[in-house]
Parts: C-alpha cells; sequence; structure tokens
C-alpha cells in the first residue's frame, strides 16, 4: 500500500520476461525482491518478485547508442540513481540521473569520459566513476607501445552539489603500460584498451585495511588496486593469472588465477570476492565464468583461494558478472551477459535462479526488502 495514485499497464512485448527455476524459501535469503538493471534487447530497470519473476516496477531505456548498466537507490529513499555513456564510447556523453521512482527527473550530473560503473559514496554528496584517461605512450619496457594512443583508467569525483569533478587517481601515474590480453581489441576508439576498468567499489571503512578506499578493477591487465580516496596512493595491488603490474602486487599462491575480473569486493570478514573468466580449452572461446573468493596474507603479499562456485559449469560471461555475499551466508552469483542469476550455498547448492529471456542479460543487481524506501 502506498499514498496516492498507482497505474498499471500490460508490459511491452520487448520487455524481457525472466524464469525462476529454482525457489527454495527455507534455506534463501528472505528479501523477496531483485531490483538492478536489464541490458541486451530492451534496456531496462526493474524490481521482480523473488518467488514468480514477475514485474512490480520497471523503467525502460533508450536503446543504443546508450548504455546504462548500474543503478542503485539513493540512500534512504526511492529515488534511483543511474549512469548512461556511450555503448560504442566514442563521444561523450557520460552523466549521472537522478529520478524518483514514478519517472521524475530530479536531477542530472555530467560525468566527463564515464564509463560501465559508478559509486556512490556513504554521504550521498559525492558520486566517483570511472573515467577513460587518453594518453600517448612515451615510455614502456615494449618500446613498439612507445607513440601508441592508449586507455588507461582513471577515479574522477563529482560532487552533487556543485557538479565539479576532481581526478582522484590514474593508472598512468601508477602503473607501467604493459600489453594486455585486450590491448588490440577495438573497444575504444581512441586508442589501444590497456587497463580495461570495469569495477569500482567505494568502502566508507575497508572491512581489511581499515582505510576509506576505492577498489578498482582492471579486466585487461588480470589486476585489481586497493586505493586510499583520501590521497589517491595505492595501498595494495592483486595480480592474477596475466602477471601484470608492478612488484609491489601480491600474486595468488593457491587456486585459480583470477583473469578478466568482474565485482571485486570484500566481504565483512575481509576476504576478496568476484567472478572471473579463464580459459578452459584451446579454443580462444573456450572459456569459464566462476566465483572465486581469496584470503589475504599481508605478510607474505599472497592470495589464497578459500572458495569457489562455477567450475565444470561451463557458464561464461562475456561482459559484466557479481558475485555478492549475503547476509544469510549464501552468495549471489550473476554471469551478467550469459542471463542468468543465482544464490548458492556455502556447499554449493543453488537455491534460487533466476533466468532472462534469450537476447537479454543482467547489468547490477541486487536484493531488497522494500520497494518504498530502497532498502
Amino acid at each position: 500500500t502506498c499514498e496516492g495514485e498507482v497505474t498499471t499497464n500490460n508490459l511491452p512485448s520487448n520487455m524481457p520476461s525472466f524464469t525462476i527455476t529454482s525457489y527454495d524459501a527455507s534455506k534463501a535469503s528472505p528479501e523477496p525482491y531483485v531490483f538492478g538493471a536489464g541490458l541486451g534487447g530492451q534496456p531496462a530497470f526493474f524490481i521482480i518478485d523473488r518467488e514468480t519473476g514477475e514485474y512490480l516496477w520497471y523503467k525502460q531505456l533508450e536503446g543504443p547508442p546508450y548504455l546504462n548498466p548500474d543503478v542503485v537507490f539513493a540512500n534512504g529513499s526511492n529515488d534511483i540513481i543511474y549512469n548512461q555513456f556511450s555503448e560504442d564510447r566514442n563521444n561523450d556523453i557520460g552523466a549521472l540521473y537522478r529520478e524518483s521512482i514514478d519517472g521524475e527527473l530530479l536531477e542530472e550530473w555530467d560525468t566527463d569520459w564515464a564509463h560501465h560503473s559508478f559509486a556512490l559514496l556513504d554521504t550521498e554528496e559525492t558520486v566517483a566513476y570511472m573515467y577513460a584517461d587518453v594518453r600517448d605512450v612515451t615510455e614502456a619496457e615494449d618500446k613498439s607501445l612507445v607513440g601508441e594512443s592508449a586507455v588507461g583508467d582513471a577515479i574522477w569525483e563529482v560532487d552533487l552539489a556543485t557538479g565539479t569533478t576532481s581526478e582522484i587517481f590514474s593508472a598512468w601515474n601508477y602503473l607501467p603500460v604493459q600489453k594486455g590480453d585486450l590491448w588490440d581489441v577495438e573497444f575504444y576508439p581512441q586508442g589501444a584498451d590497456w587497463t580495461h576498468g570495469n569495477a569500482l567499489l567505494y568502502d566508507a571503512v575497508n572491512p581489511n585495511s581499515g582505510a576509506e578506499t576505492y577498489t578498482f578493477s582492471f579486466g585487461g591487465l588480470d589486476l585489481i588496486l586497493e586505493i586510499d580516496r583520501q590521497t589517491g596512493e595505492v595501498l595494495r595491488e592483486f595480480s592474477g593469472e596475466g602477471a601484470f603490474g608492478t612488484e609491489e602486487a601480491y600474486t595468488v599462491v593457491s587456486g585459480l588465477e583470477f583473469s578478466f575480473q568482474h565485482d571485486t569486493n570484500w566481504t565483512e570478514d575481509g576476504t576478496l570476492l568476484m567472478v572471473s573468466t579463464n580459459q578452459i580449452g584451446d579454443n580462444p572461446n573456450d572459456k569459464e565464468t566462476v566465483a572465486v573468493e581469496y584470503e589475504i596474507d599481508d605478510s607474505k603479499k599472497q592470495l589464497t583461494e578459500i572458495w569457489s562456485y562455477g567450475s565444470g559449469e561451463g557458464l561464461q560471461a562475456f561482459a559484466l558478472g557479481q558475485a555478492r555475499r549475503l547476509e544469510n551466508g549464501n552468495t549471489l552469483v550473476s554471469w551478467g551477459s550469459g542471463g542468468i542469476i543465482r544464490e548458492v550455498t556455502p556447499d554449493g547448492e543453488v537455491v534460487w535462479q533466476l533466468s532472462a529471456s534469450a537476447g537479454n542479460f543482467f547489468g547490477q543487481v541486487e536484493y531488497i526488502d522494500d520497494p518504498y524506501t530502497g532498502e
């Protein structure tokens, strides 16, 4: 029940349908709704019933040339904040929008050359986003790269009261230029795809280091940086299968070496959780996406795999994907472009599964208790 008038409509025919193929209420997390972004055939934001897959609310978006993979509830309200950027990254239309849940545009902010994701700070006075920082390579161990234009990602913040932007960190000021697996992929028209930033997480108090941090994922280099928000200093650096980065990088000594990782985040126990897409066969397309969790040993600068899910499933996300620890100890795993989301127990039992109709896939998603408050 809510105050005011409510209009109900038949769903447009091009809206994706969702199918629930598993639901064990005795073992699943208790939140009744899923809130998130659906991409692909018809981009939309949605709230659906976890038991039936039926829509409670949706907002259709314009299709190409725009992408809108990230949406969050503004803190303590049911206003939504979402991003927009060019599908082919060839022009600067980066922006953030705040709308009421009934579609009224409340505020908008320019986010120069933004892409992929953003992070709303707890104070809700600032938003951080990934900035495509294009420069010419002037120095590299591989001399053939010198003189090429490349995209190395940065973190920019926008003050929501004034719209003022400021740079917190740039890969160009920290990392050596190295040719990763995506360098020659034509992802950016402005230059080579060097770092391929694909996830940005804000922690007011990092559960591992205790600092106010950004966790910045570079999928093109199999590299993750933990960055002090106040100073822009790299506190820790984690290197995966590609062995890129600096001499200060922590490395995986036991278990899966992560690759083309997405949604790098910290659990309450201070472990590092993500989805990783690794090669599993001789064919370049033989890849598998799994959720993987690591324990960190700061004294030895080492990562050890302590939990994973999805190995042997043969599921692949060529884009996006999530792995988030839930309050009941289960893990929400999304295969992004694979169009599948699962909630799994620590033992790997599937207690809930959501599938999107063919041609559609998932951006950022989360469970919520109450769509009227956004909690």
